[in-house]
């Protein structure tokens, strides 16, 4: 809905953002150009924290941010969505796979790493690279 020039958000709808934003007062970022976000609340879009409180007013420039988006987008976006989160599932085996040939060829040419130092070399995992090999075997889930 337009009031006086500027784009106020209404409940229900779906918004683009058109250009990130930043929040002046920590940097932090907010809403990404490209990805959509919802309005489940008048006057604000749910931001990439979840939070559905985030409200824009006049001042807020909204239209230099976001661009509505209709339903028949809205619904594109959505089957795309889908149709892209199908297609890495179906791969999923397949690139577990290469997951693991990249590790082993890690391992092969480090040979003295312990395997949690392998995974948090390669930014894996969390700082763990202390544990020996045996340990975290010991800890892998049993099947």
């Amino acid at each position: 809905m337009e009031n006086n020039g500027y784009l106020k958000p209404e409940k229900g709808k779906w918004y683009k953002c058109i250009k990130t934003v930043e929040m002046k007062d920590d940097g932090e970022i907010v809403y990404i150009e490209g990805k959509t976000y919802p309005s489940e609340i008048n006057g604000c879009i749910t931001d990439e924290d979840g939070d559905k409180n985030h409200y824009w007013d006049v001042d807020c420039d909204t239209e230099v941010y976001f661009a509505p988006i209709d339903e028949t987008d809205y619904e594109k976006a959505l089957k795309k969505s889908k149709d892209d989160i199908d297609d890495k599932i179906s791969k999923r085996k397949e690139y577990n796979l290469k997951c693991l040939d990249v590790i082993k060829q890690t391992i092969e040419k480090y040979p003295d790493w312990r395997f949690m130092q392998i995974l948090y070399n390669m930014d894996l995992c969390e700082d763990r690279f202390y544990e020996e090999s045996v340990d975290t075997f010991k800890n892998l889930p049993k099947n």
